[in-house]
């Protein structure tokens, strides 16, 4: 991945991506439990779940609405 790829591509706290978005943070971990979204956890299982920017766009485009 190219330097100015991983610059725009942000790792977002559940609440950040809900607002971001605008849908309530329950909204983020439906998307997550249904597998529509994918978790990364940085410091490994037991810490703080991470999302994708780039994917919750991808997941936007996907449906054609946002999540």
């Amino acid at each position: 991945m190219e330097k100015h790829e991983a610059e725009r591509d942000r790792l977002l706290t559940v609440t950040q991506a809900a607002e971001e978005f605008g849908v309530h943070r329950a909204t983020i971990f439906r998307l997550l439990d249904e597998g529509q979204l994918s978790r990364i956890q940085p410091g490994g299982p037991g810490h703080a779940l991470r999302i994708s920017e780039r994917e919750l766009l991808r997941s936007e485009h996907r449906g054609g609405a946002r999540p």
